[in-house]
């Protein structure tokens, strides 16, 4: 069934081909048919043209004799055949070939094409509907000027022309030019289709005989042959054939012995990449979790289990190298007899020192840090981004040989390149969260972290029906300092005042710079009397700073503070912050240095 489908593909195309010959022929043929139309049309208003021009021409010179310029009309409808009208500037017929319309109006140009002539004086074609002919008969108009002979006279009126019968009689001519081409076209056609006949009954036998041939030599019959006595290319394709027929039986042979060697080597092979692709998962796993490790220390958790897993019977430490990169100390430790030395100088290690992977088997050199312990072990440097973060040291357990040690080594390596850049990238993420939640001058937290934690604590005191309290905190004649000693002297005020206030919070308070010279200080949990004593606390404290920059005494700093006091005072983040803030413009516009509490009555004495 198969090499029938085959064949039949073949005269299928075959056929196929045939039919766009045929099709593209007969495109060709129909626009040839459309262009002897339309050049028949095209013919047939030029000629008319010419012909109402040189009877506008001619009819000039009897405008004066109307009963010349009719016998002239009527002596051509006799020679031509058509009718002609000749009217004056008012369309009224002065000569017709119909005498009888002499005198009339000319009213069927539906268009008011004749109209339109003897205004600009430009040829036009229009059709001429009458009771007669209710189909219509084609007319040209054209102008008919005084003084013809110049062709620059003024507009004495205009020549109508009927010529259908000019075009009917070039449509004839090209009817028979269509007739011509329609045989040619006809004729094409049943050529190709013959020969496409021809060419697959010629191909379709030869193909058939191939088709099945390779079917039986893809079935492994490789002593199937084909006829191969023709001298064309369908011979040549069999002779190709009958070669690589014989060929595949000759390589048959070399495949099966080359089979059974790439067998044994596929088993092995296959039991190493199993051990590997154990390895990668475990990998994955461990990245996994690595990446979603929210901390170091949490990370640290992670890397002691998998490390487990990962070197069964031995035993080890993951060291990292300290901020202040003089010490590597021991981060987390794995198996039954982790090392003894968990802190030691960098340079106790040969792989720090190095800056490559240690292992330490028999007689080699041994770390300072290792040198007390005799069990073989291998260091291995945790690297990220250019830079040494510390290191991973395995101990060979009781089954630790050479063999399975370099096997432990190759793994390690892996399990450090791992470790380092996760390492890295939570010391990245710790770095950008600092930064992002920080300000660079004072070191406090941002605006930014105290409306999130805002909005977090009030959440929290919604459900436990406890007090917050907000405070908006602003140095008083802060523009002073600027003037006075420049920006380096403000900025001096801000960082020992932002130093002092880190000092007065408690652990669930939070202290941040809101903007320039205001602050903000979060209270959670307390009551209104008891926030109001430590805001006048730390405002009188701020009088006692003395604050120096470029060995000068800056003087003395005083503040003025606006407390709200949730839910007393705003049911939300923003609404609080909003109502500490119009209490720190009362404590201003009071006098300064004072706390003002929301909706209370300013002590306007008090400072």
């Amino acid at each position: 069934m198969q090499n029938v489908q085959r064949v039949h593909s073949v005269k299928f195309r075959l056929a196929l081909g045939a039919l766009l010959i045929s099709l593209l022929v007969a495109l060709v043929a129909a626009f040839a048919i459309e262009e002897q139309l339309n050049s028949a049309e095209a013919a047939a208003r030029l000629e008319a043209e010419h012909l109402a021009t040189a009877l506008a021409y001619a009819a000039a010179g009897r405008l004066k004799d109307r009963k010349a310029l009719q016998s002239y009309v009527d002596g051509l409808h006799v020679i031509y055949r058509r009718d002609t009208t000749i009217v004056d500037p008012r369309k009224v017929r002065i000569a017709d070939s119909d005498a009888g319309d002499v005198g009339n109006v000319y009213r069927h140009d539906e268009g008011n094409e004749v109209g339109q002539t003897l205004r600009d004086g430009k040829p036009r074609h229009f059709v001429e509907v009458s009771p007669l002919f209710p189909s219509g008969t084609k007319q040209i108009v054209v102008p008919l000027r005084d003084g013809q002979g110049s062709g620059s006279g003024p507009i004495a009126g205009a020549v109508i022309l009927e010529y259908t019968p000019i075009q009917d009689e070039l449509v004839g001519l090209a009817k028979t030019r269509i007739r011509l081409i329609a045989a040619s076209a006809a004729a094409c056609v049943a050529l190709a289709l013959l020969s496409s006949l021809l060419i697959a009954r010629r191909i379709a036998g030869p193909l058939t005989a191939l088709t099945r041939a390779a079917a039986d030599l893809a079935a492994g019959k490789f002593d199937t042959r084909v006829e191969a006595d023709r001298r064309d290319e369908i011979g040549a394709l069999a002779r190709a054939f009958n070669e690589m027929a014989g060929g595949l039986k000759e390589s048959q042979g070399k495949l099966l012995a080359y089979g059974r060697e790439l067998e044994s080597k596929v088993a092995a092979r296959t039991a190493e990449l199993s051990e590997r692709n154990r390895e990668i998962t475990l990998f994955g796993r461990i990245n996994d979790f690595l990446q979603a490790s929210d901390t170091e220390a949490e990370a640290y958790s992670v890397i002691s289990r998998t490390a487990t897993q990962l070197f069964p019977g031995d035993s080890g430490a993951l060291f990292v190298i300290s901020a202040s990169r003089n010490m590597v100390e021991a981060n987390a430790t794995w198996g039954a007899a982790p090392p003894t030395n968990v802190v030691f100088p960098p340079n106790d290690c040969w792989a720090l020192r190095r800056g490559q992977g240690h292992l330490a088997l028999g007689n080699e050199v041994r770390c300072r840090h290792a040198a007390e312990d005799s069990r073989p072990y291998a260091c291995l440097p945790l690297v990220a981004h250019g830079e040494t973060l510390g290191i991973l040291h395995v101990l060979g357990g009781e089954q630790a040989g050479e063999d399975r040690m370099k096997e432990t080594f190759r793994l390690a390596k892996g399990f450090a390149e791992n470790i380092g850049l996760a390492i890295a990238n939570l010391k990245l993420r710790d770095a950008m969260r600092s930064l992002s939640i920080r300000d660079p001058l004072t070191g406090l937290f941002n605006r930014r972290y105290a409306e999130e934690v805002l909005v977090q604590e009030i959440f929290r005191a919604k459900r436990q029906s406890a007090q917050i309290a907000v405070m908006m905190l602003d140095i008083d004649h802060f523009k002073q300092f600027n003037d006075s000693f420049g920006h380096d002297g403000g900025d001096a005020v801000l960082r020992e005042l932002g130093a002092y206030l880190k000092d007065q919070v408690r652990g669930g308070d939070v202290i941040c710079r809101y903007g320039g010279e205001e602050f903000l200080l979060l209270l959670s949990p307390t009551t209104l009397e008891g926030a109001r004593a430590r805001g006048e606390q730390i405002r009188e404290g701020v009088k006692l700073l003395a604050v120096r920059h470029a060995r000068k005494n800056l003087g003395a700093i005083t503040i003025s503070v606006g407390m709200a006091v949730f839910p007393e005072h705003a049911p939300e983040a923003e609404a609080l912050v909003k109502a500490a803030d119009i209490a720190l413009y009362q404590a201003k516009q009071a006098g300064r240095d004072r706390l003002v509490v929301f909706g209370r009555k300013v002590d306007q004495s008090a400072s």
